[in-house]
Parts: structure tokens; sequence; C-alpha cells
């Protein structure tokens, strides 16, 4: 998400961010989304039914389809980068009449990274991170395993 949306914004992309924690509109807008809907309300979603091109999911969970297949426009695409627990379930009115794609991928090939950084290099977009001292790594490990990790953790000596 975090990597996404100034990555996307910086492409001259339109950008929206979903999320089940409305509490994060303000840093969403801060990363270059112009909006966050909020992921628990069917009527804020539903109002945006056709209007993107793209969809990026980086969420480790199961994607319900039903709701954010609609999302898309004639020829949308979802992609969900991750592995994601269980099976996906796509219904296949939507996906075929709206003629939509869904794909997927783990991470980019050694090319498409270097490609990336030079792109985040060149329009000056870092990554956040949370630094921890390195005397506090058994604490940032935990952080990290339970999910209280709010960006990529760092550790300092």
């Amino acid at each position: 998400l975090h990597d996404a949306l100034p990555i996307s914004k910086a492409m001259g992309c339109t950008v929206y961010a979903i999320s089940s924690s409305f509490d994060k509109e303000a840093e969403v807008k801060k990363f270059g989304a112009v909006k966050l809907l909020n992921a628990k309300s069917p009527e804020a979603l539903k109002s945006m039914n056709g209007s993107f091109d793209f969809l990026l999911s980086t969420i480790p969970a199961s994607v319900d389809f039903t709701v954010y297949l609609p999302l898309l426009k004639k020829n949308g695409v979802f992609c969900q980068v991750g592995a994601a627990p269980g099976d996906f379930k796509i219904p296949a009115t939507p996906l075929v009449v709206g003629q939509k794609t869904v794909c997927g991928s783990v991470i980019g090939s050694p090319g498409q990274i270097r490609e990336m950084l030079a792109f985040a290099a060149e329009h000056h977009i870092k990554p956040m991170i949370e630094v921890m001292p390195m005397k506090d790594c058994n604490a940032a490990l935990d952080k990290t395993r339970k999910g209280k990790a709010r960006y990529r953790m760092v550790l300092e000596n």
C-alpha cells in the first residue's frame, strides 16, 4: 500500500485506496490517494462501480470478487500481489460480460524491480519504514509476526 500509492500517482494515475481501517484516510492521502473507500461499506463501494481500470490488492486475505469485480470498468484488471490463503471464488458472469482480467504476482522479475527502483529514485519516492534499534530485534520480530508493524521494519545499529 505505502509503496503502490506514490508510485501509481507518479505514473499519472488517479489513485484511490480501499481499506477496512478507515483511520488511514490522512495517511493514504499523504501517499497520493485522492480518497479512501471504506471496504466495510457496501454503499461506498457500490457507488464506485465501473470506475476503475485497475485494482491492485496487497492484502493477504481472500477477496470477495462479487464486491470488487463490479468496481472495474469493462476490460479492467484485478491484480493480487502476494499470496492469500485459500482459494478465490470468481463469479463468471461479471468476469466474462465485462471482459475483465484477474491476475497475480508474488514479486516482479529482477529487471522489473530494477526499473521500479529507478523510477522511484527519479521521482523521489522513498520507502516508508519503521526503525527500531538492533537491541530490540526480538520486539521488532514480535511486532512483525503479530501484524502490528506499520511499515517495513528496519533494525538500526
